[in-house]
């Protein structure tokens, strides 16, 4: 099941937007949309950041009532904050987040680890809990990806695993369950 026309339709982009978030062409939003082409992971993952989703949304999972009124609102929102802009803002984000060196990446997430051990006593005990099941589903997801590639499988597998673990352990929605 793919859902990207329809959350793009509710998000309110056209083709064209998306395209120019993503920095790909038009045409290869329309083969996604039509299933005439897979998605890769990483540009699943930046829609996923894109529309404020989880990737599950996108390529598998119904949308629900929940799923629906937030990209709509989501969408709104956006729209609203970008609406003077040639170069939306929301874009200029996207493709910053995914230009982020991995080395950086993982320094920086070592970093914000040790300040939330530091600050640990501030933090409530509600956000205490999110903290410890996004990073159990962080480590989960993580050790798949490790299996998977010692046992040598291609990029295309390790895509379509990820997909599933996406489904499974879902670290990309941030509101409470």
């Amino acid at each position: 099941m793919n859902n990207l026309k329809e959350i793009r339709d509710l998000f309110g982009y056209s083709q064209e937007e998306v395209a120019r978030a993503l920095e790909v062409s038009r045409v290869a939003v329309s083969k996604w949309e039509n299933n005439e082409s897979k998605i890769s992971q990483s540009n699943l993952e930046r829609l996923s950041l894109l529309f404020n989703i989880s990737p599950d949304y996108i390529i598998g999972k119904p949308l629900d009532l929940q799923a629906i009124e937030r990209i709509t609102r989501t969408g709104q929102n956006i729209r609203e904050q970008d609406k003077k802009e040639d170069d939306p803002k929301h874009f200029e984000i996207i493709r910053e987040l995914t230009k982020i060196d991995v080395k950086n990446l993982i320094r920086d997430y070592f970093l914000t680890t040790k300040l939330l051990l530091v600050k640990a006593e501030e933090i409530e005990n509600h956000q205490l809990d999110d903290l410890v099941k996004v990073n159990k589903k962080l480590g989960n997801r993580l050790q798949k990806i490790q299996e998977l590639r010692k046992k040598g499988n291609s990029d295309e597998d390790d895509a379509l695993f990820l997909n599933h673990l996406i489904n499974k352990y879902d670290i990309t929605n941030s509101e409470k369950k």
